[in-house]
């Protein structure tokens, strides 16, 4: 209830400043070329907007550091090559760490993975007992699903709080200010 108490006035601020729009990134002028090779925020970003090419997460500053942070970014980014190309077998890339480890969220990040890849949202639904809230990879699942989709019907299974996070980024990411007279 708190993060809600401080997250809908964040919320509103944003919405009023920016009239719920923002820039689009046109994913196809965003080239690797252009990241500096120890810059991770630069890969993550290009595989986050669209970027397809493999080489991306395989180049990726940290693949070859081995712990568990470094290893959840690499993972991401080959979750979301394999959501941007819609194919599952990139999730193979994903590489499974220890059940113990706290820092680990490759189980979870695999799960997404195999959930966007395959465009099939009844995999988002994630188990009680992940290291993170299981909301968190819902959100995260259902709403790059809604945003490649282009469906934002998709949101409406969230509870109030993540759906109305699912219609801003949904918003944003069509420029479709309309879109934040719905939210809840």
């Amino acid at each position: 209830m708190t993060n809600q108490k401080i997250f809908c006035p964040l919320l509103i601020v944003l919405i009023f400043t920016t009239g719920c729009t923002f820039p689009q990134l046109n994913s196809e002028k965003l080239d690797i070329d252009n990241c500096d090779k120890n810059d991770f925020f630069c890969y993550q970003q290009l595989a986050a907007d669209g970027y397809k090419d493999l080489e991306l997460c395989d180049k990726h500053p940290f693949k070859d550091l081995n712990t568990s942070i470094a290893k959840n970014y690499v993972n991401r980014c080959y979750s979301w090559l394999a959501r941007n190309n819609q194919n599952q077998d990139i999730c193979d890339k994903i590489l499974l760490n220890s059940e113990t480890d706290e820092l680990d969220f490759s189980n979870e990040i695999r799960q997404y993975c195999v959930a966007v890849s395959s465009n099939n949202p009844a995999k988002c639904t994630f188990q009680e007992n992940y290291k993170l809230d299981q909301s968190y990879w819902e959100y995260n699942c259902l709403t790059d699903l809604a945003l490649f989709n282009k469906d934002l019907t998709l949101c409406n299974s969230l509870d109030d709080y993540h759906k109305t996070e699912c219609y801003v980024d949904f918003a944003y990411e069509y420029n479709e200010g309309s879109i934040c007279n719905q939210l809840p």
